[in-house]
């Protein structure tokens, strides 16, 4: 489960492919030494985005990929991302 409270490592970790969303948002997380130290809240306020507002997103597009911690989708297919391109 996503939470406010997740580390921002542990996120893109879980689920790599959100990478996408949060650069829309501004975050350069995945590049950033700093993720592995601040949360989803703490990101969103350091780059003045509501908290609660960036966790929606979140779980949205986790829920549009259909992804599971693992990369796979509900029917056990690897969800490579190429449905995307």
């Amino acid at each position: 489960m996503v939470g406010l409270d997740t580390p921002l490592d542990d996120l893109l970790d879980r689920y790599p492919r959100l990478a996408v969303l949060l650069m829309r948002h501004g975050l350069l997380c995945v590049a950033c030494p700093l993720a592995q130290f601040h949360t989803v809240e703490q990101a969103a306020i350091y780059h003045n985005l509501a908290p609660v507002v960036l966790l929606r997103a979140i779980e949205a597009e986790i829920v549009r990929l259909n992804e599971r911690p693992d990369g796979a989708s509900k029917d056990g297919e690897l969800n490579t991302g190429a449905e995307a391109l």
